[in-house]
Parts: structure tokens; sequence; C-alpha cells
């Protein structure tokens, strides 16, 4: 917590707009483990306190800001990012929609999938859609916020060490270039557990070109993107608008 306040601060210093932070980066990450009471005792509805301090700065600051934990919501638990605004507004709730149970993410163990999440937030500064960490795997769930015209697609995320980063690259400047959009992967980094998380955070613009890179250090990241610049890259390379969902009703009917 104190730590991603220190960040923020930062980031009010160097006069930044929108800020962005990894998975579950208020706690442990359990999501390695099969079984652990610990996210369930942590979790905490939204709004809540935290939400609440993040709101706080973000007006002070004037800073739009995405977080990462556990919510509970009624009953349920999820793996949610509420999305502040600069003037401190919560303007809504990502949750993640594909939920594994793979090896070394045992996400079903604690998260119920959310549904209709693939929301498109008006900040101030610009249009922000949010994937949560496995839904970046998911076509459909960077189109869904690309045809809601989003300016850029923000993951909160991890890799661990063995993770293959040319594919992770290559996956993001490929969501970036399909879509006309700016995406960008937020990871955690250090060591818990036996487990190394790799960083690497980057950010990919509307040509799929990386327009930064981060290290395996915990660091405030910070590239300067052009929103006009996605407006452009659409006109150009129509993707979006030569769609033909027509053709693609047997992915509903039979996925």
């Amino acid at each position: 917590m104190e730590q991603s306040i220190d960040f923020i601060y930062l980031a009010g210093k160097l006069g930044l707009n929108l800020v962005c932070f990894p998975e579950m980066h208020l706690s442990d990450f359990f999501l390695h483990k099969m079984a652990s009471s610990y996210p369930f005792q942590q979790a905490e509805g939204i709004p809540g306190p935290t939400v609440e301090r993040f709101q706080r700065l973000a007006r002070e600051l004037n800073i739009a800001v995405i977080l990462n934990y556990t919510e509970i919501f009624i009953h349920d638990f999820y793996n949610a990012s509420p999305v502040i605004d600069s003037t401190g507004k919560i303007l809504g709730v990502s949750r993640m929609v594909h939920v594994p149970q793979v090896e070394g993410y045992y996400a079903q163990s604690y998260f119920m999938p959310g549904c209709g999440d693939f929301h498109v937030y008006e900040t101030q500064y610009c249009r922000v859609g949010v994937l949560i960490s496995f839904d970046r795997h998911y076509p459909e769930a960077a189109r869904a916020l690309a045809i809601h015209d989003a300016d850029i697609i923000l993951i909160p995320g991890y890799l661990y060490a063995g993770d293959d980063l040319d594919i992770y690259e290559a996956e993001i400047r490929t969501i970036a270039y399909q879509n006309c959009v700016y995406v960008g992967m937020c990871n955690r980094v250090g060591f818990e557990d036996g487990v190394r998380h790799m960083g690497g955070s980057i950010l990919a613009g509307p040509d799929g070109k990386i327009i930064v890179r981060g290290s395996d250090q915990s660091e405030l990241v910070v590239a300067e993107i052009d929103i006009d610049y996605v407006r452009e890259k659409r006109k150009k390379s129509p993707y979006l608008t030569l769609r033909r969902p027509d053709e693609y009703l047997h992915i509903i009917k039979h996925g």
C-alpha cells in the first residue's frame, strides 16, 4: 500500500495523467497457491477503505488511477480493477472474465468470473479499457474494448520466471496493431514464496511498436502518448470498420 502511494506521489510530481498498477499489487501473489485463506480475509467491497484512499490521492494529484485487488461483492470474490478518474470519482469496476485454473495460476480457487466487464471508461484525459491478466489472451476481449472506442487498453498482470518473453511482447504488440490502440501491461516484480516475478512492463502504440519497456526492478515506467494518433491510425488501417460481424456468428453459436 505505502509503495503504491509513493509511486502515485512520484507520478504527481512528474505531471502524469494516468497510473496503472500490476495484478494484486496490494497483497502477496497468492494465485500461485492451490489454496489460501489470505485473499478472502483481505477482500474489500468497492467502494471501500482502500479505493477511498486512492480516490483522495487521485483528486489531490489530478491523476486517473487503475488498481487491482480482491473484491467481495455480495458473497462472491472477484479479481477486480476499480478505475478512478482524476476527479476522485469511481468510474466503474472491471473484473476478470476468463478465470483459469492452471499450474502456477489457480485463479478459480479464489475468483468468480465477471460478466459484462469489458467496459471503456471516459477519464478526463482519454478513454481507457481494462483487461485483467489472463483476459489478454482472448482477442474478443480486446476487440470489444476497441469497438467501444478505447484509446488505451491497460492490463494489470504478472510474468513468472520461465514465461516466454518473446511471445508476451508479440501478444501485446498484436493486440495494439490489430485494434489500432495503445496497449500497456503492468507486471509484478520481486521474489516471493519461491517464485520470481519478471517485471518487464511494456507499452505498445497503435502501430504495434514498443514505446517503452520496464525492467525487473520496482519502478515507475513512464511514457507519453498521442491520443490523436489512435484516430489517425484507424483511418489509415480500417480493421474495425471493415469487420463482418454477420460472418462471425458461428463463434457465438459454437464457441
